[in-house]
């Protein structure tokens, strides 16, 4: 039999949100990875879509949440901390309302259209937390989203081909960008 103190750290070994800020912010930036990628292909098996959409609710959630110790030596405004909180929630409640809906609620892109507004902010600022190229993949997709969902929010009209080349791009840019981004952080 096990002791306390052993289950004690054995649940917290492997509960993700108690593990310190670096391994969560590497671990929800490949679990984003993951259930974004899982999109593309379209599979259709619905549990699958629904556990998958969960994910990365979850794991944006935290990877927005997250963001603000990587810049927090920035010369940031005081209200962006409070600010990346917000969005972490806004965007945990706007996935978890896609994974409860039968079918996509097409008012919940306008979350996602302000988010890539913050995240094209967030990315300019991390210089030389983000490298480089990630930074730039990731504002190359998060563009064409941007155009895209801002056409179909405000306009009512879909432009599919911009959408899927800006999610391909950002399905790979932003999740990729943080955890190097984490992965060369010192404390």
């Amino acid at each position: 039999m096990l002791s306390r103190t052993t289950k004690e750290r054995t649940m917290k070994k492997f509960n993700l949100f108690l593990q310190d800020d670096k391994t969560q912010g590497k671990v929800s930036s490949i679990l984003l990875f993951i259930a974004w990628a899982y999109e593309i292909p379209d599979f259709e098996f619905a549990i699958l879509d629904k556990v998958m959409a969960f994910i990365g609710a979850v794991a944006l959630a935290n990877v927005i949440l997250l963001s603000y110790k990587l810049i927090e030596h920035k010369d940031l405004p005081s209200n962006w901390q409070n600010g990346i909180a917000m969005i972490a929630a806004t965007m945990l409640i706007s996935g978890l309302l896609e994974v409860g809906a039968p079918v996509e609620d097409p008012a919940l892109r306008v979350f996602f259209f302000f988010f890539l507004i913050t995240v094209i902010t967030y990315t300019a600022i991390a210089d030389g937390v983000i490298p480089d190229v990630w930074r730039y993949v990731t504002i190359a997709g998060a563009v064409p989203l941007l155009i895209a969902l801002g056409e179909d929010v405000f306009v009512g009209t879909d432009n599919l081909a911009i959408l899927w080349v800006g999610y391909l791009i950002f399905t790979v840019g932003f999740p990729a960008g943080n955890y190097v981004a984490w992965n060369n952080y010192k404390e």
